[in-house]
């Protein structure tokens, strides 16, 4: 691992301040991803202003955002995931409407040109909320029009809707939309002087930003394909011997049209990608299509959020020397330099989404006489994300339109101007301007300060939750990583949080880190022969109970490797494939997870 410092004078980030990021309960990621069911094919083009023209297909980067093909809405979607080339898709190509209609629709396949094969079963097909209102309304004829009227309500709540796909959304920080906003906003300005030189300079930057954010989205898809690739077969709701008479079986070829977006709902700059997993996935033992088991895609949802936010920082940081900084109220990181008052001017959504939020919990006190906790009040949020959710305009996206109202807006606040942000937090300064001759330090993480983050990120899991599983320790290692974390590739900034957990699994981590037996969960079964088949998939198969007192001081097991040097960052490798003998391990550390402030080894190596 190697730490970027783009202040000269400014000390490498220390385990001490690792440590007091660690007590604040976590959740420092500068890029988060949410999971919700999908029931309408037409959804990129009729909710979130996805272009329908395929004029822009061969525009991507550099030129794009000033094009006039750009006024045609957001850019296209994309293909994506390992299993699209087995549909006769090339990852990246771009999608075409009525294929992707019919694919996430139907389920038909694209490689039967009569359209009459179809990947598995077709969709299920449930009473409408009419047909369910009419049998309710025939069983009480003598029910008042009020009445009737509850009886309408009532079979709306009834109505249920097929899951033809999964939307992945991988959304970052402001402070990264601010840097892509600032470099549009210098875009405009520059081609409104008509200093085409400049013009494409920005413009480059705008798309280099973007390319840092697909790198991670990238990531967190590999991961998700090889560790919650799996669909289920047999009768899941029995019981043998207190093991389950379903399997779960391989199926890592993942189908996505990824869909990039610019804007927020309310207009804001927001950049975000709407992941569509499609709700069918080739069985690998047999080539059948059988519907994607979701369990295991939530388990891993906060697992891949960290490793797409580690690979997406990292790139920032070697492509612009950004630094980071913790929020202050602990939920995520932001580019260091970019003003809270900024981000605030251009977070609409977020405040009336919270405005919203206060005025249920209000209503939840009022009625039930306390104050809704944690698991409520994350349901009222959700309750108040999608009652406030709305389609974007129906004109088409002017990128170009938009980056200038941004600024405007941003001049005529307190907030200061959008323009000046990249050049001031980044090494992106404009056409002809120099960087500082020095070249910035470079550190590598000790082997040391890898035991100090393991151990920090072993302790916030066991306090968290007594039972967890290796996803959870890939979060938590993710989160409490140090500020300014690079590594030297995208390959060894996604495998680096999987790495740091197989080490702690294997018993190879902090000191004192052992599970006992008492506390450790016994395996749910094995793989069948020739492995395709297991009776649970690792995301479900092997949790983790605290030891607590029962340590007998053996030492966890995992399927990492053995136990041995903080490996550094660079050379790591990709993100492993699919794992078929999970970890069963784990419990709290010996000593306090902190160490003390200045101790040898508190320091980063440079790098050689």
């Amino acid at each position: 691992m190697i730490l970027v410092n783009r202040d000269h004078d400014q000390k490498p980030p220390s385990s001490a301040a690792a440590r007091e990021r660690g007590q604040g309960g976590g959740r420092r990621l500068a890029g988060i991803i949410t999971i919700s069911p999908g029931h309408d094919a037409s959804y990129p083009w009729r909710q979130i202003g996805t272009s329908a023209e395929s004029a822009q297909a061969g525009q991507s980067g550099a030129g794009y955002y000033q094009s006039p093909a750009e006024k045609g809405g957001e850019p296209p979607g994309r293909w994506q995931g390992g299993g699209v080339a087995e549909l006769g898709f090339r990852e990246g190509q771009v999608i075409e409407r009525d294929v992707f209609e019919r694919l996430y629709g139907k389920f038909l396949d694209p490689r039967d040109l009569a359209g009459e094969a179809r990947l598995g079963r077709a969709p299920q097909r449930f009473r409408s909320a009419e047909q369910i209102y009419a049998v309710l309304a025939a069983l009480e004829p003598e029910a008042t029009a009020e009445r009737r009227a509850q009886l309408l309500i009532e079979a709306k709540s009834q109505v249920r809707t097929p899951v033809q796909y999964f939307d992945a959304t991988f959304s970052v920080s402001k402070s990264i939309t601010l840097l892509h906003a600032s470099a549009m906003a210098n875009a405009v300005r520059a081609a409104a002087e008509g200093d085409l030189e400049a013009a494409g300079y920005w413009e480059q930057a705008a798309a280099d930003v973007w390319a840092c954010i697909q790198a991670g989205n990238r990531a967190a898809l590999e991961y998700l394909q090889a560790e919650a690739g799996y669909t289920r077969s047999g009768y899941h709701g029995r019981r043998a011997g207190g093991v389950q008479a379903g399997r779960w079986e391989d199926a890592h070829g993942f189908v996505v049209g990824s869909f990039a977006q610019h804007t927020s709902r309310d207009g804001d700059p927001q950049l975000h990608i709407h992941n569509l997993i499609l709700n069918r996935v080739m069985r690998e033992r047999d080539g059948e299509y059988r519907t994607l088991d979701s369990r295991a895609l939530h388990e891993h949802r906060g697992a891949a959020a960290a490793i797409a936010t580690l690979v997406m920082e990292s790139a920032l940081s070697r492509e612009f020397g950004t630094g980071w900084a913790g929020r202050a109220d602990g939920h995520g990181r932001e580019v260091r330099g970019v003003s809270r008052a900024l981000m605030e001017e251009f977070s609409s959504r977020r405040q009336s989404i919270s405005a919203l939020t206060e005025r249920l919990a209000a209503q939840f006190e009022a009625q039930h006489g306390r104050v809704p906790d944690a698991r409520a009040l994350g349901t009222l949020r959700q309750w108040a994300n999608h009652a406030s959710r709305r389609a974007k305009d129906g004109e088409p996206l002017d990128l170009a339109a938009e980056a200038r109202r941004w600024a405007a807006q941003a001049r005529a606040s307190e907030a200061g101007a959008l323009e000046p942000v990249m050049p001031g937090v980044t090494s992106r300064r404009g056409p002809g301007v120099l960087l500082p001759a020095e070249p910035r330090p470079i550190w590598e993480l000790t082997p040391e300060q890898a035991r100090d983050v393991m151990a920090q990120a072993l302790a916030a899991v066991q306090e968290a939750r007594p039972t967890w599983r290796k996803a959870d320790l890939v979060r938590h290692l993710g989160e409490l990583l140090p500020d300014d974390v690079a590594c030297r590739d995208d390959a060894a900034a996604a495998a680096l949080p999987v790495r740091l957990t197989d080490r702690v699994l294997a018993g190879g981590g902090p000191a004192g880190a052992r599970a006992g037996s008492a506390g450790m969960a016994a395996r749910a079964g094995g793989a069948a022969p020739g492995g395709r088949a297991q009776h649970l998939p690792a995301a479900q198969r092997d949790p983790v109970r605290d030891a607590g007192a029962a340590d007998d001081g053996g030492a966890a097991r995992g399927s990492g490797p053995a136990a041995g040097r903080a490996a550094p960052c660079a050379g790591a490798g990709r993100v492993p494939a699919r794992r078929r003998s999970g970890a069963a391990g784990g419990s709290a550390p010996r000593r306090s997870a902190g160490r003390r402030s200045g101790a040898a080894g508190d320091r980063l190596r440079p790098a050689p």
